[in-house]
C-alpha cells in the first residue's frame, strides 16, 4: 500500500493494494480476506491522503468494468470516501482533473 495515497481502509476484513503516480493518478484494489465467497455484499470506507488539487474519484466494479459511483473533488489532505456495496472486491481510481 502506498501510504501517501491511502491512509487506511476502515475495515477489518479487507486488504488494499495501491499504485501511484504522485499528483496524477492512483489505483487502489480492495479485496475481502475471506477464504469462502461472501454470503452478503459489504462496503468500506477508505481514507485518502491526496495532494492539493482537483480529482475525479471513481469506484470501479471489477466484474463488469463499469463505474458504480463517481465524484469530483477539489481537495488536499485527508478525505474519507465510501465504496458502493461489493461482493469479493472493488477498485478505486483517482485521477487529477481540470475541474
Amino acid at each position: 500500500m502506498a501510504p501517501e495515497v491511502v491512509a487506511r481502509v476502515l475495515s477489518n476484513d479487507c486488504a488494499a493494494f495501491a499504485l501511484a503516480e504522485g499528483g496524477k493518478q492512483y489505483a487502489v484494489y480492495i479485496c475481502r480476506q475471506e477464504t469462502e465467497p461472501p454470503e452478503k455484499d459489504t462496503s468500506v470506507a477508505v481514507q485518502l491522503d491526496l495532494p492539493e488539487g482537483a480529482f475525479r474519484i471513481e469506484w470501479v466494479n471489477t466484474l463488469t468494468g463499469a463505474v458504480d459511483r463517481a465524484e469530483n473533488v477539489n481537495h488536499g489532505g485527508q478525505r474519507t470516501v465510501a465504496s458502493p456495496e461489493f461482493g469479493q472486491d472493488v477498485a478505486l481510481r483517482v485521477t487529477a482533473s481540470d475541474q
